[in-house]
């Protein structure tokens, strides 16, 4: 969470603590509010992991894409190396990533895949798309009402 949330937190909370010594409200509220926090706290936490899930999965697709081109993995290998980065960036900010934020990645790999043309030579998967800049088909039905 960034510093502001603590901030935002601790100011919310000391205002339900001079507002219950007062009298103005009650246990119950109080305990509504810090279920309220804490629900904040998490959302905020959920967040900053996507955030930093996507920065991790950009910059380790660039990072693949580099060792490819240098030839120290062959062009088969880079979405493996790519999601190995991702977990590697995520450890060494001491995250433990779960199936669930792996697959997250693995998805937004894809899209940089899709984006920079990059189509499995004779191969088609229900994962490919046809949407993305560097394949044959046209975007359309995007602004269509």
């Amino acid at each position: 969470m960034e510093w502001y949330g603590y901030v935002i937190i601790i100011v919310i909370v000391l205002a339900v603590l001079v507002l219950w010594k007062k009298g103005i409200i009650t246990v119950s509220t109080v305990s509504r509010v810090s279920d309220a926090i804490e629900g904040i706290a998490t959302l905020e936490t959920s967040e900053s992991l996507m955030s930093k899930l996507i920065q991790y999965a950009n910059i380790a697709f660039h990072a693949a894409e580099q060792l490819a081109k240098t030839s120290e993995i062959a062009a088969e290998e880079r979405k493996a190396k790519a999601l190995e980065l991702v977990n590697q960036y995520a450890v060494t900010d001491g995250i433990e990533l779960t199936s669930a934020a792996l697959q997250a990645a693995d998805s937004i790999i894809e899209a940089n895949c899709d984006i920079n043309g990059h189509k499995s030579e004779g191969v088609v998967s229900e994962k490919e798309t046809d949407a993305f800049t560097g394949t044959e088909q046209p975007v359309t039905g995007l602004d269509d009402e």
